[in-house]
């Protein structure tokens, strides 16, 4: 458990990220590389997989969606 911890400083700026597009502060897409660590440590994080590694070459989308009422959630897909 203690590997998701070094995801802190990613994790908090895709949150500031997505809290400055809700102002229309950010840029409409942010792209990011890492190594199987990385995104395997992230797909935990936001339990989306269990303990494993990801294929080569895999990737983890995370979208942010508003709603015309000014709702958002967040999609990720594996």
């Amino acid at each position: 458990m203690y590997r998701i911890l070094f995801l802190g400083p990613l994790l908090k700026h895709i949150l500031e990220q997505m809290d400055l597009y809700k102002t229309g502060a950010a840029p409409k897409l942010w792209l990011y590389s890492g190594h199987d660590d990385t995104i395997s440590r992230l797909g935990m994080a936001m339990r989306v997989w269990g303990d494993i590694y990801p294929d080569f070459s895999n990737a983890v989308i995370v979208e942010l969606h508003g709603d015309q009422a000014g709702n958002y959630f967040v999609k990720v897909y594996p």
